[in-house]
Parts: structure tokens; C-alpha cells; sequence
């Protein structure tokens, strides 16, 4: 039998599921990335220039994600990729 993986990701976390004729494997993957709130009292001006620094602040961060990701599929023959939006 062929390696099989089933990959749900998004930008803040990635379950993995592996299935050989060693049987299955379960895995999750956080990638430590907050979600994107608004805070009271700044203006959107303010808010907007502090995510586009969080934004680039927090690239690397998903670079490693990605590459972690990458690496526990790696081995696989077949890989299923589900998720919402742009991470699969």
C-alpha cells in the first residue's frame, strides 16, 4: 500500500493524517498566529500600519509552519489537501 496523507490546513493550524500498511497517524501542527483584532480606540489608519508590521513580523513565523508541515507530508505518495482560504 501507498503512503496516503489528508492534510486540513489554515494559517493557524494544519491536521495530518497518515495511512500506510503500518497502519494510521494523527498529527497537529500549530503555527502560533493570532487572529487579526481590530483594537478600540486607534484609529484604522494606526491599526492598518501596525498589521502590515504584524503581517511582516509574522511571515517568518508561517514560513516555519510551512516548512514543519512540509516536512511531516514529505514522505507521502498521496496527499489530500483541505481548508479554507489561500493556506492549502
Amino acid at each position: 500500500m501507498k503512503r496516503l496523507a489528508g492534510l486540513w490546513i489554515d494559517h493557524r493550524m494544519a491536521g495530518i493524517v497518515m495511512v500506510s500498511d503500518e497502519g494510521e497517524e494523527t498529527k497537529e501542527i500549530g503555527s502560533n498566529m493570532e487572529a487579526n483584532v481590530h483594537a478600540p480606540g486607534r484609529s484604522r489608519s494606526e491599526e492598518s500600519s501596525k498589521e502590515d508590521i504584524r503581517d511582516r513580523q509574522g511571515g517568518n513565523q508561517l514560513d516555519r509552519f510551512y516548512d514543519e508541515v512540509v516536512a511531516a507530508v514529505r514522505k507521502a505518495d498521496t496527499i489530500l489537501i483541505f481548508g479554507p482560504g489561500e493556506a492549502k
